[in-house]
């Protein structure tokens, strides 16, 4: 059997919300906006060759199974994904930056994101 060494997952699957921009395995950074309604959320890291390895915040998590929940207070939640490959030292760091819109905003359509750097818009 031969190990890779690339770190690299094939999908990213949130409970809420929609990546944007739209998966690719080597973007590293995504954004999803989820209504005031949703306080948490799983995220469902699937990795492109079985015998990585996930974290997702620092804990280890399974290819293919929903991790949480991650809790959501409004605004940004930052959720930090690393990919280790079994076969050398390569690491892949993903970053998904959850925006909880406030109580007194709506979504207008799925990943459309009301807030910038500076805050809301």
């Amino acid at each position: 059997m031969t190990t890779t060494t690339l770190a690299l997952l094939s999908g990213i699957a949130l409970s809420d919300g929609a990546l944007a921009p739209v998966f690719s395995g080597t973007n590293g950074d995504y954004i999803a906006t989820v209504p005031f309604a949703t306080s948490e959320l799983f995220l469902t890291p699937v990795l492109r060759h079985a015998e990585s390895s996930v974290s997702i915040g620092g804990d280890p998590a399974a290819s293919g199974v929903p991790y949480g929940p991650i809790a959501l207070p409004v605004g940004e939640t930052l959720v930090p994904i690393e990919v280790v490959s079994a076969a050398g030292p390569n690491v892949r760091g993903y970053t998904v930056t959850v925006v909880r819109l406030p109580e007194d905003l709506a979504l207008e359509k799925p990943g459309f994101a009301p807030f910038s750097g500076g805050g809301f818009l």
